[in-house]
């Protein structure tokens, strides 16, 4: 189980932290979502994974000598990031549920908007942007 692990304690060497900030978001909401049964199966493990992104986190921010204003701008941008990761849970929702052109449009349209804040958190630790291209939807 320990090497189960090992990714996530070099997240950040490989991934930029709008893209730890982004899996950290996720793993709030997927606690947030899962049913009772699931959460005594599949807690503990989303729990020790959280666990690892968040001292990722905390550990970015000590490293980085941002000054108490960056850091209350990057407190906003996770708040916002989770917020935009639950509209997108719930576009994708209605894509599965739906299944038109509509919802699907605005689960894209969505994520759009998620990777404009993992970029602001990217720029803000003064690393790359992500690039996300989408075919047209007819």
């Amino acid at each position: 189980m320990q090497e189960d692990y090992t990714i996530l304690n070099n997240y950040k060497d490989i991934f930029p932290t709008g893209e730890v900030a982004d899996r950290f978001t996720i793993l709030l909401l997927k606690l947030e979502k899962i049913s009772e049964i699931d959460k005594t199966r599949t807690a503990h493990q989303i729990m020790q994974t959280w666990s690892i992104l968040s001292d990722k986190l905390e550990e970015l921010l000590h490293a980085t000598n941002l000054q108490s204003v960056e850091v209350e701008e990057y407190l906003e941008l996770l708040l916002c990031l989770l917020k935009s990761n639950r509209k997108q849970w719930n576009f994708e929702d209605q894509v599965r549920e739906k299944h038109t052109a509509e919802a699907a449009t605005q689960a894209r349209d969505q994520n759009l908007a998620r990777i404009v804040l993992k970029n602001s958190i990217n720029k803000l630790f003064q690393e790359d942007e992500e690039k996300k291209q989408y075919p047209e939807i007819k």
